[in-house]
């Protein structure tokens, strides 16, 4: 297949009311959001996608874009109906995100933008190439103890084995095409220019502990879009929606009321 053309992604749709499509991180799935979509589908109807190339979703060979991402999302709300919803997106689903919020802001209601950036400092973004070639080499499996160091902290690592071990399981079984080709996407991230055209009320949410996204990158998010608020969550690193999610779920109740 070539990745020039939109695929059809999987999803789960849960609950009934106004939408709210929850976009998940590099490496992992719609699983993720469990704890989110639970909370959310007493309220709303809860929209978890599989990304391109994650998942039970298509996994094209070939460099992917962030605005391909976006795109496939689109395409699933028309299928579906849906004119408009909000967006809740962390880490590589927060640069989808961020897309959809200045390509389609007349289909974005609210935005959240969790342990995401605008753009990476020039070392961060030097390492895609390299991560590019131990995957297409080696598959993502030699990724997962790093990765989960980076997305989690000592004391919760500790604390959860099960759910950690199912969450490196995740990883590891990323398709090694839509990993790669995701990972072409983020290399090129770049929103900067851009944010200003986001329309919808914003929540920026970061955990303190993140290594990946730091706070000072969030808050430089936060700043670039007009009506943006900004949410550092103690006790998180990375995957703050996991880690922290009676906070995280607590800040959504309340923004998106």
């Amino acid at each position: 297949m070539n990745p020039d053309f939109s695929v059809r992604l999987h999803y789960r749709a849960t609950g009934s009311g106004p939408w709210v499509t929850l976009l998940h991180s590099l490496g992992s799935d719609h699983s993720i959001w469990e704890a989110q979509a639970v909370a959310l589908s007493k309220r709303f109807s809860v929209l978890a996608v599989d990304l391109r190339g994650h998942g039970q979703s298509p996994a094209p060979e070939g460099a992917y874009t962030l605005e391909m991402l976006a795109a496939d999302v689109v395409q699933l709300w028309d299928e579906l109906g849906v004119t408009r919803s909000h967006v809740i997106g962390i880490s590589l689903g927060g640069f989808v995100a961020q897309h959809l919020g200045f390509d389609s802001p007349d289909r974005v209601a609210r935005l959240v933008l969790a342990d995401t950036c605008a753009a990476y400092p020039t070392e961060a973004a030097a390492a895609w190439p390299e991560r590019i070639r131990q995957v297409s080499e080696q598959g993502t499996t030699p990724l997962v103890a790093g990765t989960l160091e980076r997305w989690f902290t000592a004391a919760w690592r500790a604390e959860h084995p099960e759910a950690l071990a199912a969450i490196g399981h995740l990883i590891a079984q990323t398709p090694r095409a839509g990993y790669v080709g995701c990972c072409h996407a983020i290399a090129r991230l770049d929103t900067r220019k851009r944010l200003a055209e986001v329309r919808a009320s914003s929540l920026v949410i970061v955990g303190e502990q993140d290594l990946g996204t730091p706070p000072a990158l969030a808050r430089e998010l936060a700043g670039l879009i007009a009506d943006a608020r900004l949410e550092v969550l103690p006790g998180a690193a990375h995957m703050s929606c996991i880690e922290q999610a009676g906070e995280f779920n607590r800040l959504l109740d309340a923004f998106l009321r």
